[in-house]
């Protein structure tokens, strides 16, 4: 049985690969011109499934930071978003299309993706990437060896998988081992197999929070933290069992806006979460362009927020120095930006987040 589901979904996948052809009634980005310091660049983004990026068990990913980029590092999460219609409790994994040169989110059990379905992406930046080994796997989990993991009790993980020829169809879960390291588990005891690619984020306790349910019986639970009245904002959970608690939920989650000032992490496939189970949470917002213009000398952009020393402009890739104006708190000038319309913008963090993309008119 699980030889003839995973050949119909590699006949799936396959098939979806080569029909690129649903890819030209698709809107392009424009890749550009690479930035020389794109390593250091990072975006978060929400990517929604339509009939135009889908195909069966496939969605198509469309951003200038991966389009034509084989070597992008991506982790994404499921159910995300402010109105998501539907939910898709399936596993997940990361693959990159050659004869597309774009990168696309799959469901590990060959479900469809349906219109409405909705992901929060993040891609490079502190992503890195492990691949599991003999010497670093037992039964269903495998060791992570990280500088910003090992040791630390506050480390937020997540991961991905990556496919390169393993399909990995099973709930996974960050485990902290005895030695007090961390480890990625699969939530169902299935063994983990050696060599299998996985995309992962570690970020300090800065930027993300554990939160434990407190309720019991129910499908959805309120977060205690984070981005509330934001429905910008972009989230990413994922189950974690640490030295406070006793058990770890391989129920499918995801998180969304509740409907009023509220984040909550939901059950994908309406089961009810276990109450004391623990979630690592993270949250980003990422900027994005009001709109931008020429004058003489320099080309403006307008942000929805106040301006910050170190940010940079990106013009296809390229990018440029900018200086606050005077008189406008949230407008950037962009010194010797003069460009043709058509091209896309985006603005650079000091951190290195790059905002939501701006095609220029």
């Amino acid at each position: 049985m699980l030889s003839t589901i995973t050949s119909s979904f590699r006949f799936i996948a396959i098939t979806a690969v080569l029909l690129v052809s649903v890819l030209a009634s698709a809107p392009l980005s424009r890749a550009g011109t690479r930035d020389p310091q794109a390593d250091a660049s990072w975006v978060v983004f929400t990517h929604t499934v339509d009939d135009r990026n889908s195909y069966y068990a496939v969605t198509w990913l469309n951003d200038p930071a991966l389009n034509g980029n084989p070597g992008a590092r991506i982790v994404v999460c499921a159910g995300p978003g402010w109105g998501a219609t539907l939910a898709d409790p399936s596993a997940l994994g990361v693959f990159y299309d050659h004869s597309s040169a774009r990168w696309l989110i799959f469901n590990q059990d060959g479900q469809i993706m349906r219109s409405g379905m909705s992901f929060n992406v993040i891609v490079d930046g502190p992503v890195t990437t492990h691949v599991t080994s003999q010497s670093d796997t037992e039964y269903d989990w495998t060791r992570l060896d990280h500088p910003d993991a090992n040791g630390i009790a506050h480390a937020r993980i997540f991961a991905t998988p990556v496919f390169e020829g393993i399909y990995h169809n099973h709930p996974l879960g960050i485990v902290q081992t005895n030695l007090g390291n961390w480890a990625i588990q699969n939530l169902d005891s299935a063994r983990m197999p050696a060599g299998l690619r996985f995309n992962v984020l570690v970020v300090g306790s800065g930027i993300g929070f554990v939160h434990q349910v407190s309720e019991q019986g129910s499908p959805t639970s309120i977060l205690s933290h984070g981005p509330t009245g934001n429905p910008a904002a972009r989230l990413f959970v994922m189950p974690v069992q640490n030295g406070n608690s006793t058990h770890i939920s391989p129920v499918p989650v995801g998180v969304r806006r509740n409907g009023s000032s509220y984040y909550e992490i939901y059950s994908l496939n309406g089961a009810a979460l276990s109450a004391g189970a623990m979630y690592n949470v993270i949250h980003w917002t990422p900027i994005s362009i009001a709109r931008a213009w020429f004058t003489r000398r320099h080309l403006l952009v307008e942000i929805d927020r106040e301006c910050e020393p170190g940010m940079t402009v990106l013009i296809d890739g390229v990018a440029y120095a900018t200086m606050p104006h005077r008189r406008r708190p949230g407008v950037l000038k962009v010194k010797n930006g003069a460009s043709a319309t058509g091209s896309v913008l985006r603005v650079r963090e000091s951190s290195g987040l790059l905002s939501i993309p701006f095609f220029l008119q």
